[in-house]
């Protein structure tokens, strides 16, 4: 097949993979612009306290828990079921599942920083 040539008797190639180029640029622009796909661009927003279920319960931030943990000052009860809890844990976290924390509180050293979680 013979190679088309402009009147200057140079191949338009170039010219065409340019064009291209430019076209996928432009395509990229378009739908990073629009999010066609429903990416959630959006920024989350901190949490306030009325938002989180049962705000009378004290909570503490990770690395406070992880240090008196690491200290020996805490205890991690994981209240989920126990499947999840072998699934995954921090380790050397207690199970004990919700609806037996009633009937296992003797367990648990009430001198003790109790710290539960459930994710």
């Amino acid at each position: 097949m013979k190679k088309r040539r402009n009147r200057s008797g140079r191949s338009n190639r170039p010219l065409i993979l340019i064009g291209l180029g430019l076209l996928l640029m432009v395509a990229a622009v378009v739908i990073l612009v629009t999010n066609p796909f429903g990416v959630d661009n959006t920024v989350d927003q901190p949490i306030s306290q009325a938002d989180i279920p049962f705000p009378e319960v004290e909570r503490v931030e990770l690395d406070t828990a992880q240090d008196a943990f690491e200290a020996g000052q805490a205890v991690f009860v994981d209240t989920r079921d126990a499947q999840s809890y072998l699934q995954s844990s921090i380790p050397g976290a207690i199970n004990i599942p919700v609806d037996q924390v009633e009937s296992r509180l003797s367990e648990l050293n009430p001198e003790d920083w109790i710290i539960t979680y459930c994710t």
